[in-house]
């Protein structure tokens, strides 16, 4: 054989034996270095799963920190309820007491004693009425919305009746100079609130009617029934 196809022969092997080396160098290099990888995977995945233990621990206490504030925000909330349903019972009560009053009906000859023979009756019922308006106004918390509105309705039809009257009322009564001028005024007055009496018939009505519709709710419910 020529020295050519020798040294044609013998750099082809040693090529091969060449490039069977590299392939081994490099696999065994690309296996250390999945190796290394695959540790350094691990690793990673073993913080993330710490991580994400803590996380989920922090979690749970967060969820069970928030159960004892809803269960005890619950419970005064019930106890804040049962407070307000108390009271709204007791304002319901009185109620009742200052609307059997203003039902009650007076014998015509008791009120005739005070103002002489003049029909007051139609000043005091009022004078009661307002009462009950007062009842309310100063326990609004515990009143329906109902009621409150036809109080409101009410009130928008004599409040400036209301007003004006007893400015002069008031006016006149520093101008009185003897008993006489009182009385006289008294009447006055007696005879201006009856016409507002009058007026206010329908207004009145509704006030009483939704009394009644709220303490008959309120008792359904207390006796357990569907309000």
């Amino acid at each position: 054989m020529s020295d050519f196809w020798q040294q044609l022969l013998g750099t082809l092997a040693g090529n091969t034996l060449l490039i069977g080396l590299a392939g081994f160098i490099g696999k065994v290099y690309i296996e250390r270095i999945a190796r290394k990888d695959q540790a350094s995977i691990d690793t990673q995945a073993r913080e993330h799963t710490t991580e994400l233990e803590k996380r989920i621990k922090l979690l749970e206490q967060d969820h069970e920190k928030l159960l004892a504030k809803n269960e005890h925000f619950h419970r005064i909330s019930q106890e804040t309820y049962q407070r307000l349903f108390e009271m709204k019972v007791k304002t319901y009560k009185e109620l009742i007491g200052l609307k059997l009053d203003y039902e009650t009906p007076v014998a015509y000859d008791i009120y005739q004693i005070d103002f002489k023979g003049v029909d007051n009756r139609d000043f005091l019922i009022f004078k009661k009425f307002q009462k009950i308006i007062s009842h309310i106004d100063n326990n609004a918390l515990y009143i329906t919305p109902s009621l409150l509105q036809e109080v409101n309705s009410f009130k928008s039809e004599i409040v400036n009746k209301i007003y004006d009257l007893e400015d002069e009322i008031k006016v006149n009564s520093e101008f009185a100079s003897d008993q006489k001028d009182i009385r006289n005024l008294e009447i006055y007055e007696a005879k201006e609130y009856s016409k507002i009496y009058k007026e206010t018939k329908n207004a009145r009505l509704k006030v009483i009617q939704q009394i009644d519709s709220d303490i008959l709710n309120i008792s359904h419910y207390i006796h357990g029934d569907t309000l």
